[in-house]
């Protein structure tokens, strides 16, 4: 008899879920630029990124987006999802390496790929985030699984956000 293993692993809950769950829909449509989703929750999606360092994403290819279409108003703006965040700084995957088109070394290197957006709105969503803050680190800091050097060098690296 084989000795038992533990491993971790998360889920990730299925788009059609997500979208019941917010009264949505998937977005099938197509592809759509950016500045095409809606435009505070496409600010938020890309101060998100940037705060996890992720670069490893696009709304135009669909990669590691999903978009939600409000089922209640048809002339809404599609809702941008992020997810698959391994290639992110913060998570510092040994494996990660940036996409050369980004022109940076190391995963870790922070790029704002989002569009313009004025001061207001990029102030909004950064308080968002950091009205957030002592939750994130809590989470960061109770959650077992992670060793203590990690949780260190998570925290400081949203520190620099």
């Amino acid at each position: 008899m084989k000795k038992p293993i533990t491993i971790y692993a998360f889920f990730i809950e299925d788009i059609t879920d997500l979208a019941k769950r917010n009264d949505c829909r998937e977005w099938k449509t197509g592809k759509i630029r950016s500045d095409a989703a809606d435009r505070g929750q496409m600010t938020l999606l890309s101060i998100f990124e940037y705060m996890i360092g992720n670069t490893d994403w696009s709304v135009w290819n669909n990669h590691n987006i999903k978009l939600l279409a409000a089922k209640k108003d048809s002339t809404a703006k599609p809702l941008p999802v992020a997810y698959d965040f391994d290639n992110s700084g913060l998570v510092n995957a040994d494996y990660a390496v940036p996409d050369p088109i980004m022109e940076i070394e190391s995963v870790v290197e922070r790029v704002y790929r989002g569009f313009p957006r004025t001061p207001e709105e990029l102030g909004a969503a950064i308080q968002v985030f950091n009205s957030k803050k002592d939750k994130i680190y809590e989470l960061i800091n109770t959650f077992e699984p992670l060793p203590s050097g990690s949780k260190k060098t998570a925290i400081s690296y949203l520190n620099d956000f």
